[in-house]
């Protein structure tokens, strides 16, 4: 197994998901959304994200805003996103300013920038503590307004 790490671009980061699949996408009322991404080696990453999801291809844009906390959480508006489901990343930005973009295999890009000043979302890879005699190295990123963590 490669160790997966992070590759800068510029001031910017690369996710180390490029080439993954979106596995699954974990909506519930008892926490915050996350989407799954998956290696060929059944390796795991985790996205979790606190502020809206802004979903673009083309020049067209979707804005859900059911994964921010507080008055306007709402799961259920987060469907638009199962149908991301098996498509293959071809390029994940963590910006210096704290957005992230995902570019799907369709085109479809995955935006979250913070709106309210704090976190909006983070990210860790693995997905799941390993043993620890596995010496897998955790990434773990996140994005804050205007910065990221």
């Amino acid at each position: 197994m490669l160790a997966k790490r992070l590759i800068s671009r510029g001031s910017d980061l690369i996710l180390p998901i490029v080439g993954d699949v979106l596995s699954s996408v974990r909506l519930s009322l008892d926490c915050l959304p996350a989407l799954i991404f998956q290696d060929e080696e059944k390796n795991r990453s985790e996205l979790t994200v606190e502020d809206s999801i802004v979903l673009g291809q083309g020049d067209s844009e979707q804005i859900l805003t059911g994964s921010k906390p507080g008055k306007t959480f709402a799961p259920s508006t987060l469907a638009p996103l199962i149908e991301l489901l098996g498509l293959q990343i071809v390029d994940a930005v963590a910006k210096r300013n704290g957005r992230l973009i995902i570019t799907f295999s369709d085109q479809i890009r995955l935006e979250v920038t913070s709106t309210t000043g704090y976190e909006a979302w983070h990210f860790v890879y693995p997905s799941q503590l390993h043993h620890p005699k596995q010496k897998v190295r955790q990434i773990s990123l996140h994005g804050a307004y205007g910065r990221i963590i």
